[in-house]
């Protein structure tokens, strides 16, 4: 909570110097990045804490670099819809192996995964 606290009251004060895009962004992305590595870290300790982290920074500049290619004014508009249409096809695909790796998992019978 006071962490939460102290996020809220730095990135307000330094809303002025930052602009706009930039501390919305650094609002969200350290909650839900704490979010993320603390339920991963509350399965099996570190590990899946630090892999989960290091995807969504992968994932984070993979999103960056297809928007940057997407700035051109020209293509802008259709940049963008590429850009997240391509985030979101790969989100899907990616949650529906790691539903099919769980199903598969606790089926009776099945060998444990670790």
């Amino acid at each position: 909570m006071v962490v939460a606290a102290t996020l809220v009251v730095a990135l307000t004060a330094a809303a002025a110097t930052l602009g706009s895009r930039l501390s919305g962004l650094l609002a969200t992305f350290p909650v839900y990045a704490g979010i993320l590595a603390v339920f991963a870290h509350g399965q099996d300790g570190p590990g899946p804490a630090t892999r989960a982290l290091r995807g969504l920074l992968a994932e984070a500049l993979r999103l960056r670099r297809l928007l940057r290619g997407a700035g051109r004014a020209h293509q802008a508009r259709r940049g963008w819809v590429r850009a997240f249409a391509a985030a979101l096809a790969v989100t899907l695909v990616l949650q529906a192996v790691a539903l099919w790796i769980v199903r598969r998992a606790s089926e009776p019978g099945a060998a444990p995964t670790r």
